[in-house]
């Protein structure tokens, strides 16, 4: 393939996956069915944040999301739900400082009357988060041949020379050809970008 159809094939692809990640239509389809999900949970909200009952609250929190909000739904047991969100919060649960389960506890507990709503959103937008990287992720695998080597680095040259000032520094300091394998990462930093603007315009 000539230099000008690989380009060309490349923008052809690159916008068929953008408009797939179009952020009204990732709003519909990750975001609003996993917020009304959580919304729809109940639970005592007297109960004491102790760490026991936290394991097990937020574990039938995170069961019930990954039934009733995500994509593909998905059943836990008890068990696996607790061994899940034990797993969720020590990954993912960042903090300034710290960071981790005990870190997540710990905010929940002095926050007081507030700390299971608190808690409960966190792990909403944590998993809202996870949910999208894996729509980007299929959105990338199902329009690019991952051993194409030539289309995703001429994708990622089209996204650094055109959108270079959206981009975070560690991204947009990088050559192409060293971007080839990080292709759904450049487009989430790309779209994340785009959502800030889009926020600030709309607020």
């Amino acid at each position: 393939m000539t230099n000008f159809k690989t380009k060309k094939n490349a923008e052809i692809i690159l916008q068929e996956i953008l408009h797939r990640l179009d952020i009204e239509l990732i709003g519909q389809q990750i975001d609003t069915p996993i917020q009304n999900a959580a919304e729809n949970f109940i639970f005592n909200k007297n109960t004491p944040i102790k760490f026991k009952q936290f394991i097990e609250i937020t574990g039938k929190f995170l069961q019930h999301i990954y039934q009733n909000g995500i994509r593909l739904p998905k059943k836990l047991t008890d068990p696996q739900a607790k061994a899940e969100i034990i797993t969720l919060l020590e990954k993912k649960y960042k903090y300034p400082q710290t960071n981790g389960l005990d870190t997540a506890y710990v905010d929940s507990l002095s926050l007081g009357a507030d700390g299971w709503d608190y808690i409960l959103w966190q792990i909403t937008v944590i998993i809202i988060e996870i949910e999208k990287t894996r729509y980007i992720n299929w959105a990338c695998n199902t329009k690019i041949d991952p051993h194409d080597w030539v289309l995703k680095h001429q994708i990622a040259r089209i996204i650094i020379t055109r959108w270079k000032a959206f981009l975070p520094q560690h991204l947009s300091n990088c050559y192409p050809a060293q971007l080839v394998n990080h292709l759904p990462e450049l487009i989430k930093a790309l779209l994340n970008s785009y959502q800030f603007i889009y926020n600030s315009l709309t607020a």
